[in-house]
């Protein structure tokens, strides 16, 4: 039985950067490893999803997206290039896959994977296939067996039953991760060391944490943000925005959520219950979602104390922040004076509205985000990421 199952297409970056993991990985912890090639064009029409997800994106998300392929690929230690005719139909390349001898199937899928992300050449014709079958001594026209064709069309549907709705996906026995970036809970899975932050240092920088009550990442991500700048000594800025005004301002759909393949949503809630794993924070989703959060936005804005409070009460305790009376409840039960507070609102209503204005300008495009002054790192996820660059960059 394999330790991991890979399903993937050479068409997609984050497939190019599982892949070169898992093939280091399993060299050196010696994993058995079942790589799957699957079409990923099948795999999309299945759940209804566009053939290019990018282009149903707005420009700030598809420019952001740019930016942290270039940043993951680097940590990735892979080289990508952009095709000129990106996405070139792999039907073929895959189906090549599908031919190859299992044992020699890692080498060949990563030299596909380099022909195509670094070398650019064009691996949808026959010729190419070819060339790249016999320098890597192998057959020419694998392509071409009816055996191929049903391997490939196997592997796709085996996706389908198993969940799949995109690449690289990764199972450990039945449980499936999604995205490159998920290879820390296969790794955890496994058995091996958890990821450590970079050493503590005092970087003296002033760091903007842009976020709205609304978005469960963003608890997650606000739950650990207070200790990273304690441990890299930089001052916290935090700035409550209205996530679904900022949405609206650049085209993404109010409750993105609910605009997914049902995989996917599926997959979403796995996802935020392993994080709250991972970083060791209570979570339920509420029964009541999406919640209007202006209220508790505002009152956060005066008193950033309240940041927390109102986090822990909507995704751990399940109440209704978006209802007046439980925020009343709320700043009662932890003894704030709700009158002064209340009383203060409407100093609170430009900053607001500035918040979402400056994340809008500096290109945001969800929460939480964090911007140090240079970059932004969207996601919970890119916490390590984020520590990283920090500590490399001057302070000021």
């Amino acid at each position: 039985m394999s330790d991991i199952e890979l399903y993937y297409d050479i068409v997609c970056p984050y497939a190019y950067m599982a892949a070169a993991k898992i093939e280091r990985l399993s060299q050196q912890q010696t994993y058995n490893v079942r790589w799957v090639p699957i079409l990923l064009g099948g795999i999309y029409r299945h759940w209804n999803a566009p053939d290019i997800p990018s282009q149903t994106w707005p420009k700030s998300k598809r420019a952001y997206a740019a930016l942290d392929l270039k940043r993951q690929a680097d940590l990735a230690g892979v080289k990508l290039r952009y095709h000129p005719r990106h996405p070139l139909r792999t039907v073929k390349a895959m189906r090549f896959l599908c031919a190859v001898p299992k044992d020699k199937l890692p080498s060949v899928s990563l030299r596909l994977f380099q022909a195509y992300w670094d070398e650019n050449q064009h691996i949808d014709t026959d010729d190419v296939l070819n060339q790249i079958a016999v320098e890597l001594k192998l057959p020419i026209d694998l392509f071409l067996s009816n055996q191929a064709k049903e391997q490939l069309y196997k592997n796709t549907q085996e996706a389908f039953d198993r969940g799949v709705f995109g690449v690289p996906s990764i199972f450990v026995g039945q449980k499936m991760w999604w995205g490159q970036d998920r290879m820390l809970f296969v790794e955890k899975e496994l058995g091996s060391p958890e990821r450590t932050w970079p050493a503590a240092q005092k970087t003296g920088r002033t760091v903007e944490f842009f976020h709205d009550f609304s978005s469960p990442f963003s608890y997650l991500g606000a739950m650990q943000i207070q200790s990273i700048a304690d441990r890299y000594g930089f001052h916290l800025h935090w700035r409550p925005i209205l996530l679904g005004a900022l949405f609206r301002n650049i085209g993404t759909p109010d409750v993105p959520l609910f605009s997914m393949s049902k995989g996917k949503q599926k997959y979403l809630l796995q996802d935020l219950y392993d994080w709250s794993q991972w970083w060791n924070v209570p979570f339920r989703f509420p029964d009541i979602f999406p919640v209007r959060t202006i209220l508790p936005l505002r009152l956060a804005i005066i008193d950033p104390s309240l940041n927390e409070i109102f986090y822990r009460a909507m995704w751990v305790d399940n109440r209704n922040i978006g209802s007046e009376d439980v925020v009343r409840d709320l700043l009662k039960e932890n003894g704030k004076d709700a009158e002064m507070l209340f009383h203060k609102i409407p100093q609170a209503k430009q900053q607001l509205i500035d918040n979402t204005t400056r994340a809008q300008q500096l290109g945001i495009c969800g929460v939480p985000s964090i911007y140090n002054g240079q970059e932004i790192w969207w996601g919970q996820d890119r916490m390590y990421d984020f520590a990283q660059a920090l500590c490399k960059t001057k302070t000021v």
